[in-house]
């Protein structure tokens, strides 16, 4: 049986110098890496394998010469979501120019169909969720050319790695493949869920140590000296701004607001962006206005949406700004306070307790809904998908059928809800790590995933998939 060809996209440093010995077992080989800083990679210079830069200029765009030929053809057949490859650019390139953006993206898409001329690849493994440019470029011709893809996902909630096949397909494969969880496991994860319901994530809490009050933060940007200090220190202003403006805005500034709303309450927690879990795992979502007005257009006079925007967007520094002003003027605009905007101050889990139901793209609300047995609402890639409670809305049909549905205000079954996360985390195509990701060495990792890459192409071959 002949060998088949995979394209590695995303694999930095050293992993490609320590997987490609180990995929004869696989019966795979390597046609090609995609990595950042080819120029210094050791990986290049020694492996008899085609390498391809990942984090490319403007520059290196403009004067790149494509070798295929151009025309009409050059987007024919690539299905993309437009506004995100406009997100994904703008996100990189920071340029609004309109000419200037086309011009990006043609040469863009030209380099990538050169990559996969060059390479012809039977399967494209992405080490992450496709979303810095070269990479969604990757993947939305593959969606083209028929090329078979897999993407591996890390999953902070439960301390995982879990892979599917296409970007709206979240859990195709963990749902078609349900197992059983050993004893040891099974406690691990009782442990975690006990966690969630009782305290915000670890993950969680150790991010909004780590940044602090705005003064820790501006000392911080100045003293940073990876970055030129002053840029930083602006953002970090322009942050302050911001927050200081929304603020304004919001109409529950404390937990006794919070207990005078009387009708039912629909949260929202907006994502911070720009940031793969949304962008582009909510697809068209990405513009999170979008969830809020399909919302508020379809829920009863009974029910009232708190929006509170995430606590990262105010602490890290980007340029350009990611969330504009506007936003937060549109909700605050909608009328009869049908949208009511939450201060930062009031956490979340107090929130979630009192709230009928909660929405989310892909966020870790979600689990912390699902476990007060709180009917969830997601919206995009969410790795919630699959358990009990969870509805995936990709329409106004989908969220139409839920508010006129009678588990739109029934508490959950905890044991259901139980049983499920246990179905999904005893997958073949889950791997559960016994510690913290941060904590999970790079050897374990690459064993892993090839180990899942195994599973994947032994399905393939025997057509279980």
């Amino acid at each position: 049986m002949s060998k088949k060809g995979i394209l590695f996209v995303g694999y930095e440093g050293d992993w490609s110098l320590r997987i490609s010995p180990k995929l004869d077992g696989i019966n795979v080989e390597a046609v090609g890496f995609v990595i950042k800083n080819v120029a210094q990679s050791r990986a290049a210079k020694e492996l008899n394998c085609p390498f391809f830069e990942r984090k490319i200029s403007k520059e290196f765009l403009f004067s790149y010469q494509p070798q295929g030929d151009l025309g009409k053809e050059l987007l024919s057949g690539i299905h993309f979501n437009n506004d995100m490859f406009y997100y994904v650019l703008n996100r990189h390139f920071r340029t609004t120019l309109s000419l200037t953006f086309t011009l990006i993206k043609q040469k863009l898409i030209a380099y990538c169909k050169d990559i996969i001329a060059k390479t012809k690849p039977d399967l494209v493994v992405f080490n992450v969720t496709p979303h810095d440019p070269v990479a969604y470029a990757i993947y939305a011709l593959c969606l083209a050319e028929n090329i078979d893809t897999l993407i591996y996902l890390r999953s902070w909630t439960f301390s995982g790695i879990q892979v599917y096949r296409r970007i709206g397909e979240p859990n195709e494969l963990l749902l078609n493949t349900p197992g059983q969880l050993d004893s040891e496991l099974k406690q691990i994860v009782d442990e975690r869920l006990a966690e969630f319901i009782k305290e915000a994530p670890s993950f969680v809490k150790k991010f909004k140590t780590s940044h602090g009050s705005v003064y820790k933060r501006l000392t911080k940007a100045f003293l940073d000296k990876n970055k030129p200090s002053i840029k930083r220190v602006q953002a970090q202003l322009s942050n302050e701004k911001d927050r200081v403006y929304y603020n304004g805005l919001c109409k529950i500034r404390n937990e006794g607001d919070l207990i005078k709303i009387e009708k039912r309450i629909i949260y929202f927690a907006l994502h911070f962006q720009p940031e793969q879990t949304t962008m582009p795992s909510g697809d068209i979502f990405a513009q999170q206005w979008l969830v809020i007005e399909w919302l508020q257009r379809e829920m009863g006079d009974d029910y009232v949406i708190l929006v509170k925007e995430h606590p990262s967007q105010f602490l890290l520094p980007h340029k350009p700004p990611s969330r504009s002003k506007e936003l937060y003027d549109a909700l605050d605009s909608i009328p009869m306070n049908r949208v009511l905007l939450v201060s930062g101050e009031l956490e979340s889990r107090r929130i979630i307790k009192q709230a009928s139901i909660i929405a989310t793209i892909t966020g870790t609300v979600g689990y912390e809904g699902v476990l007060q047995k709180k009917p969830v609402l997601v919206f995009g890639d969410s790795p919630t998908i699959g358990i009990h409670g969870v509805t995936k809305i990709n329409s106004i049909a989908d969220l139409k059928a839920f508010f006129t549905s009678a588990s739109a205000k029934q508490e959950l079954d905890y044991k259901l809800v139980h049983q499920s996360v246990y179905n999904i985390l005893s997958s073949k195509y889950f791997i559960f790590y016994n510690t913290e990701l941060s904590k999970v060495t790079r050897e374990k990792d690459i064993d892993t995933k090839l180990m899942m890459l195994r599973r994947y192409m032994d399905s393939k071959i025997n057509n279980s998939i």
